[in-house]
């Protein structure tokens, strides 16, 4: 979020010197969706949140 509105940009961008304070695990019908749920994360407003795709992997065990 920059001047209220998202930012978004290509990426991962994330470089090694900096840190991840931690996830978020959504579910989203698609990336607009996921978009919009980012920048109402706090930190957005000061920071970085990078959206990243998940796959999802069948036949796995549960537990």
């Amino acid at each position: 979020m920059r001047e209220g509105k998202p930012f978004v940009t290509d990426g991962p961008f994330i470089e090694t010197r900096e840190q991840i304070a931690g996830y978020f695990l959504i579910d989203a019908r698609d990336l607009s969706e996921a978009i919009s749920v980012a920048s109402r994360v706090p930190g957005a407003r000061i920071g970085t949140v990078e959206v990243r795709p998940l796959v999802e992997i069948s036949g796995l065990p549960k537990e």
